[in-house]
C-alpha cells in the first residue's frame, strides 16, 4: 500500500495489522465491541461470515480472538473489498477468511442455510435522515444506501443454518426496531446489551445476539461503559481491546 491516505494499523491482537484507507470509512470501537462480544460464542468448526466487513476489521479480529478458520466476508464496495482482501494477504489469513464483493442480499440468496455465526456491523442511518457524506462510499457506509435493516435481518435468516447465530451493532434507538425486524423473520434475540459514552450519559449502541427459531428468551446484559470522566478507557474497555493476546 502506497500513497498519504493509506494508514498501517497494529491491531495488537496475535501480531495482526491493518490497512486503512483514510480517505474511506475507517473502523471505531463499535467493530471492536462486536468482535468481542460475538467471539465469545464462536466456535473453531463454525462456519462464519461477516457483512458488511469493510476493511476486514471485525473478521481480523474474530480470528485472532478464536482462531477459526472457515471465514467469509462480504463487502459490497469493490475498492473496499480489494482493501480487506489485501489485509488478509497481508495478515497471511488469505487461505482462512475468504472475501467475497458482493451484495448481502444476492449472497443471501445464493448461499442458504450455510453458516452458524454472522456478524454484522452494518449502515446505522436510514436513507433520508443524517447528514449525507459528499463521498458517495462514505455515505453507503454509513447510511442504508444498498440494504436496510428489515432487509439485512432477512438476508441473516436466509443464511443461517437452523438455530445458527448472528451478532450486530446498531445504534441504541434503533434497539426496537431491531428486535422486531429480528421477530418478523424468525430470529429470536437472546441477549444484549447497552453501550453507554460515560455514566449517566443516555446510550448510544447496543450489541445484540439472535438465534434462527429458538425459543424466546432475552437476556439484558449489564451496561457496558466506554470512557471515564477523564476521557479514558474503561478498565472492561482495555480489557477487551487487550483480548487476542492472552495465548501468545
Amino acid at each position: 500500500m502506497t500513497g498519504e491516505k493509506y494508514r498501517l494499523d497494529d491491531l495488537q491482537n496475535k501480531g495482526l495489522k491493518i490497512w486503512q484507507d483514510t480517505s474511506e470509512f475507517c473502523f471505531g470501537t463499535d467493530a471492536v465491541l462486536l468482535a468481542d462480544f460475538a467471539s465469545a460464542k464462536i466456535r473453531k468448526k463454525d462456519r462464519y461470515v461477516d457483512l458488511c466487513t469493510g476493511n476486514g476489521i471485525i473478521a481480523l479480529l474474530v480470528y485472532a480472538r478464536t482462531e477459526n478458520k472457515n471465514m467469509t466476508a462480504v463487502e459490497i464496495n469493490p475498492k473496499t473489498a480489494e482493501l480487506a482482501s489485501y489485509n488478509m494477504t497481508y495478515n497471511g489469513l488469505n487461505e482462512y477468511i475468504n472475501v467475497v464483493c458482493a451484495d448481502v442480499k444476492s449472497y443471501a440468496r445464493e448461499n442458504l442455510n450455510k453458516f452458524d455465526v454472522i456478524t454484522v456491523n452494518p449502515p446505522y442511518i436510514p436513507v433520508g435522515t443524517g447528514i449525507p457524506s459528499k463521498k458517495e462510499s462514505v455515505s453507503a457506509a454509513r447510511h442504508e444506501v444498498f440494504l436496510s435493516l428489515e432487509e439485512l435481518i432477512h438476508s441473516c435468516t436466509m443464511l443461517l443454518k437452523d438455530k445458527g447465530k448472528v451478532f450486530m451493532v446498531h445504534r441504541a434507538h434503533r434497539a426496537a426496531e431491531t428486535i422486531a425486524a429480528m421477530s418478523r423473520h424468525r430470529i429470536t434475540p437472546k441477549s444484549i446489551r447497552f453501550i453507554y459514552p460515560k455514566n449517566g450519559e443516555e446510550a448510544n449502541l447496543f450489541l445484540i445476539e439472535g438465534v434462527k427459531n429458538t425459543g424466546d428468551w432475552l437476556k439484558v446484559l449489564p451496561p457496558l461503559v466506554v470512557y471515564n470522566d477523564d476521557g479514558s478507557f474503561t478498565d472492561e474497555i482495555y480489557e477487551i481491546y487487550g483480548r487476542g493476546n492472552e495465548h501468545e
